[in-house]
């Protein structure tokens, strides 16, 4: 059978966080279970690619390569996001090559402060700037900085590789296929619309309807919350983003949340769509403590 015949099965994998060799690890046995099933893998991450594990640049760079060979796709997690915003706004040069544009639907830490939520209610600009970045490098951006070789206490050494910063602004606010949909957390049935109408060019991208697009995108990136209905009518609904003690499904919602908490010593899981199939592997240790 050529390889054009050969079924594909897509197994969608939760928040690896670099933690890349556990992810090698889970990565031979989706291989291995799809031949035995005698159908090609395309392996999805639901995001969060990066940050608290200790090789967040290997992960980035396996699923780049993975992505120009057809066998590997990934969506934005609010990880990649919070990369992007502080560099953004503390090391805007990584923004200047051909294809590395801040994408238009992300809120810049201007627009956050702006919009006059959470942390931005309670503080002036000044401490804001200096607040953000330092939540992100504490919620695992030192370790990301650190898997590339940069100072973390040093902005001034951010210099990331066009080819990473192209690779992270096209990372897609979700991934479908006939049988389900995923996005990095939880969705809202009428954010998930309002998303999929802007990026499939349905809507236009001016004035009211970017904050409101802005908006469901942050939803689609940071919500825990179970959604009020199905996020999909036909189609199961997969998401990563609140680590599980197992991967679990609610059945009526049609929801399939796969983020096992690898980073925090769990496990790292894959679910094979086709099949409604669980594939894991332990993590070697908590990666939020000292070794």
């Amino acid at each position: 059978m050529s390889d054009l015949a050969t079924p594909v099965w897509p197994y969608l994998v939760g928040d690896i966080h670099g933690c890349f060799s556990e992810y090698l690890e889970l990565e031979a046995l989706i291989f291995r279970h799809a031949e035995k099933n005698q159908v090609r893998a395309l392996i999805v991450s639901v995001g969060d690619l990066i940050d608290r594990g200790p090789d967040s640049a290997s992960v980035v760079a396996h699923f780049l390569q993975g992505q120009q060979k057809g066998t590997h796709e990934a969506i934005l997690g609010n990880h990649e996001v919070m990369l992007l915003q502080v560099l953004h706004h503390l090391a805007p040069w990584n923004f200047e090559a051909e294809g590395c544009h801040f994408p238009l639907w992300l809120s810049t830490l201007e627009e956050l402060y702006a919009q006059g939520d959470g942390l931005a209610a309670t503080m002036d600009w000044d401490n804001y700037q200096v607040t953000i970045p330092h939540l992100w490098l504490s919620q695992g951006g030192w370790q990301t900085l650190q898997s590339y070789d940069m100072d973390p206490a040093n902005p001034a050494s951010w210099c990331f590789s066009p080819f990473v910063v192209q690779y992270l602004v096209s990372l897609p606010l979700y991934w479908e296929s006939e049988l389900g949909v995923a996005t990095h957390a939880l969705a809202q049935p009428e954010d998930l619309r309002l998303v999929k109408s802007a990026m499939s060019g349905e809507l236009s991208l001016s004035g009211q309807q970017v904050q409101a697009v802005k908006q469901a995108v942050h939803s689609l990136l940071w919500r825990r919350d179970l959604p009020t209905g199905r996020p999909d009518p036909q189609r199961l609904h997969v998401s990563g983003h609140t680590p599980m003690s197992h991967v679990r499904r609610w059945r009526l919602l049609q929801c399939t949340q796969i983020d096992t908490g690898c980073v925090y010593g769990r496990s790292l899981s894959a679910y094979c769509l086709p099949r409604d199939k669980v594939l894991a592997v332990l993590a070697a240790r908590n990666y939020l403590q000292p070794a």
